[in-house]
């Protein structure tokens, strides 16, 4: 299951989540398009990342914009152990 939180413009305490049935290039290619266009499903984005929950832990594969400090570490996590497999 691949998880997708937006936080946007004017709705800080509640965020967007989005589930995918799984990690698929089209997934990838839908974030990094709402990340170019700095909207997702019309609103303006602060912040968001994907989450593959499959993992374990789950590993924070994409961020965008302002995210929790947590949320970074864990993608640096995710960057170290995969580096050279995937592109982030």
């Amino acid at each position: 299951m691949l998880k997708w939180i937006a936080v946007y413009e004017g709705g800080h305490h509640n965020p967007i989540t989005t589930e995918k049935a799984n990690l698929e290039p089209s997934a990838l290619r839908e974030f990094d398009d709402a990340k170019d266009q700095g909207t997702f499903e019309g609103h303006r984005i602060i912040g968001m990342w994907l989450i593959d929950e499959a993992a374990e832990p789950a590993d924070v594969i994409r961020i965008c914009g302002s995210v929790p400090r947590g949320i970074i570490q864990r993608h640096k996590l995710y960057q170290e152990r995969t580096r050279g497999r995937h592109e982030s």
